[in-house]
């Protein structure tokens, strides 16, 4: 308007209210949203979500605000089995979900030491193996390998 390109009487005419919406995860009333919502897409049955779930949508930045979060519910309402009446990690997107959910302490990298692929693979399994706290089933499956290979690792 100031550089002419835009007429000062229709800004005014348009320019009636200024509303400044927060984003989701500020939003205090979150839980009663997704309630509304999970309502409105489920309405033969009450619906609702697991508490870790929702507790991560909640803290989730939503960078498709409201339809986001829609499009995310709608998904997993589609997913829910006939006698489901909890939306878990499974019912999400598989996008959100992977960035919703915590990853294992396992996961992070491993500063890859000298000495080889040999020494690399043994400091590899040594690590997973006690992040799982000793649980040779559980580093296994990590891993990627059988217990009789791990063992053999080991």
């Amino acid at each position: 308007m100031q550089a002419g390109r835009f007429r000062e009487d229709l800004y005014y005419r348009l320019n009636g209210l200024t509303l400044n919406l927060p984003p989701l995860r500020e939003r205090q009333d979150f839980a009663a949203l997704v309630a509304l919502m999970l309502g409105r897409l489920c309405p033969q049955r009450p619906v609702s979500l697991a508490p870790e779930v929702a507790t991560a949508l909640a803290a989730y930045r939503w960078p498709g605000n409201l339809r986001q979060l829609h499009n995310a519910l709608q998904t997993a309402c589609a997913l829910l089995g006939d006698d489901e009446a909890e939306l878990s990690w499974g019912h999400l997107p598989e996008d959100l979900m992977d960035e919703l959910r915590p990853h294992p302490q396992g996961s992070a990298r491993v500063a890859v030491p000298p000495g080889g692929l040999r020494e690399q693979a043994r400091h590899t399994v040594q690590q997973v193996v006690q992040d799982c706290g000793g649980n040779l089933s559980e580093a296994a499956r990590q891993l990627g390998i059988s217990r009789t290979t791990l063992y053999k690792r080991l």
